[in-house]
């Protein structure tokens, strides 16, 4: 297995690198109609890696906690986005410390601190199957409070389980977390849905006090010239 460090300068003295970062379908549209990565939408900097497979794995680890979630009961589609460095952009981030070398899972990787232009990059989309309730487990409860040792649920009465958070077998917390994330998902359509239709009134409103504005505008126009006449 190759250190991150011995990539980089291996990149350093190929002068060019090819990068890959997977994004869920809301982030997907978000970059989408930006044309740009940001770091700010994955924390402090742009996690990329050096293949596909990693890339998607990232996601599931990312930000995107609902997405991972999904991802653990449903299949799912990840849009990586293929970026190609060329040696004036290798050379440029590396000196500015915008492009660091960081490990990924045992595997190199790079993180980017700057943003990054998509004009010219590749988007593909990959469709993975569910990951199951013990992968999105690992990386989405805190581990510090699992418990060492396999028994019976408290919520389901399972027996035979792997560790379990707080007692609790991993695909219960996972029921648990879904249904959670379903209901405010559905309180924030009714939410929008609400507001769509309160600006719609709004809008209707105005232009019904504009046409009255305007008859009285007419209607002492109309009036004022009538007098003159007298």
């Amino acid at each position: 297995m190759e250190l991150a460090a011995n990539v980089a300068l291996k990149v350093g003295a190929k002068a060019e690198i090819t990068l890959y970062i997977a994004l869920s379908e809301r982030d997907a549209l978000t970059v989408h109609r930006e044309g740009y990565l940001d770091p700010k939408l994955f924390g402090s900097y742009i996690p990329l890696k050096l293949t596909k497979e990693d890339a998607v794995q990232a996601a599931l680890e990312g930000p995107d906690k609902s997405a991972a979630m999904m991802a653990a009961v449903w299949s799912s589609r990840w849009h990586v986005i293929e970026i190609w460095l060329n040696s004036e952009q290798v050379a440029e981030f590396m000196l500015a410390k915008t492009l660091t070398h960081s490990t990924f899972r045992g595997q190199p990787a790079f993180q980017c601190t700057k943003i990054l232009d998509l004009e010219h990059c590749t988007w593909t989309v990959i469709e993975i199957a569910p990951t199951g309730p013990e992968a999105w487990s690992d990386t989405h409860l805190p581990r510090h409070n699992f418990k060492g040792m396999s028994g019976r649920c408290n919520t389901c009465e399972g027996a035979d389980l792997p560790p379990q958070y707080y007692n609790t077998c991993n695909a219960c917390w996972h029921a648990f977390y879904l249904a959670r994330a379903q209901r405010a998902a559905a309180r924030e359509a009714e939410e929008a849905e609400e507001a769509a239709e309160a600006d719609k009134d709004l809008h209707c409103d105005t232009k019904g006090a504009g046409s009255d504005d305007g008859r009285a505008v007419r209607a002492r126009a109309s009036k004022s010239a009538g007098q003159s006449e007298h």
